[in-house]
């Protein structure tokens, strides 16, 4: 093959590898910072997605979990060590104002779990101690573009069923009222869409069975 085959060959190689793009560790690897030592369970973005936030249940030196920040260099822990999570963290997600959210199977000094909010500063638990009524592991959060806080899981109301829990930025409430969703095992997952109606699904399963997707429209 001559010089000229030879540069088209590299050339044609080259293109064809660049047009498929490759998949590469954020951070650079071996000392990038996050060293999870543990399983990575959920992840997002601040609202600009100029920064990813990953937990789960991986842990410092300390043995706790905690939330790390990568915005396009190096991996950081959140807010040091005022989380220290005494287990998983098995949820993440941001609101429009940039704060972030987390929930999982960690508790307070209650033992209750619950809802950590990062405003840049501080951890604090949202809506206060104790104030959400959860009373077991959160596996869903999510935030509207209201920017409400929707929290589901194994977590049951007073009748025992899962239900998903909404916070409004001032208490915390049984999305649809109680026992409205009725679901007869846990959430594992919440979205919503561009008007607020809320999606939900998981190991709950309807009068045939089957699991499926329930939806809320501000009303059923």
């Amino acid at each position: 093959m001559n010089n000229k085959a030879n540069l088209f060959f590299f050339v044609f190689v080259f293109s064809f590898k660049m047009s498929f793009g490759q998949w590469f560790e954020s951070g650079g690897g071996v000392n990038d910072g996050l060293l999870a030592n543990n399983q990575i369970l959920s992840l997002c973005t601040n609202p600009s997605k100029t920064e990813i936030y990953v937990a789960g249940a991986f842990t410092d030196n300390l043995t706790h979990g905690f939330v790390a920040k990568y915005s396009g260099t190096n991996w950081v822990k959140v807010g040091g060590t005022l989380l220290a999570a005494n287990d998983n963290i098995n949820a993440i997600c941001s609101d429009t104002a940039g704060n972030i959210y987390v929930a999982g199977f960690f508790t307070n000094a209650s033992s209750y779990q619950y809802v950590a909010k990062w405003d840049g500063n501080n951890w604090s638990e949202l809506g206060g101690t104790n104030s959400s009524g959860i009373n077991a592991f959160v596996y869903a959060l999510h935030s509207d573009y209201l920017n409400n806080i929707y929290a589901g899981g194994a977590f049951v109301n007073s009748s025992g069923h899962p239900y998903v829990a909404k916070y409004n930025g001032s208490s915390w409430s049984e999305l649809g009222g109680a026992n409205s969703l009725g679901a007869n095992s846990a959430i594992y997952a919440i979205n919503s869409d561009h008007i607020s109606n809320i999606y939900v699904a998981g190991y709950f399963t309807n009068s045939s069975g089957k699991e499926y997707v329930a939806k809320f429209d501000g009303n059923n």
